[in-house]
């Protein structure tokens, strides 16, 4: 019986994006603790990080980072997959692929139900027509004309949302 790891094996399905020149590797664990809280990824005591793609997870280690802009405020992590391949990836990114939920799609059990409008429904063969009813689309009850329309509106409320890319919270009209 073989034992197939496809975060080893199908190396394949990554594109790697190598760093450019040389980068910065860590100095210790303090150094890496610390610019691993900065960067939001945990605690720093997690070594290992999950790279999700369209289908397949593989495992990386960070090895350090790069930096870039006028002060040095902006990093690109370099990481390390299991085959020894190097690349590059944006912090926000890579805590992005962190969740559970990241690349879940529509299983490919599940149907996609069509709609079809009121009028073409009459087209369609008695012998084709499934049990179930489509249902109605609603049309929009203004029709705005083609040029430019101006228009009023009244804020109910302002939520703040994270946003897990510069991790700060954003404001949110309803």
């Amino acid at each position: 019986m073989a034992i197939i790891l496809p975060h080893r094996e199908e190396t394949h399905l990554t594109h790697y994006h190598p760093p450019k020149g040389d980068y910065t590797p860590f100095s210790g664990v303090e150094h890496y603790n610390t610019m691993v809280k900065s960067w939001g990824l945990g605690s720093g005591s997690k070594k290992e990080f999950w790279y999700k793609g369209r289908g397949y997870q593989r495992i990386v280690t960070l090895e350090g980072y790069e930096s870039y802009g006028v002060t040095a405020e902006y990093y690109t992590l370099v990481i390390r997959f299991q085959d020894g391949n190097l690349s590059c990836i944006h912090p926000a990114y890579l805590k992005e692929m962190q969740s559970s939920q990241y690349g879940k799609e529509l299983n490919e059990g599940e149907a996609v139900q069509e709609v079809i409008p009121a009028d073409k429904a009459e087209e369609v063969p008695s012998s084709e027509t499934k049990k179930e009813k489509p249902k109605k689309v609603k049309e929009p009850a203004l029709n705005l004309p083609e040029e430019k329309v101006s228009f009023t509106a009244m804020v109910e409320k302002v939520v703040l949302t994270y946003n897990p890319f510069n991790e700060e919270n954003d404001d949110t009209f309803y």
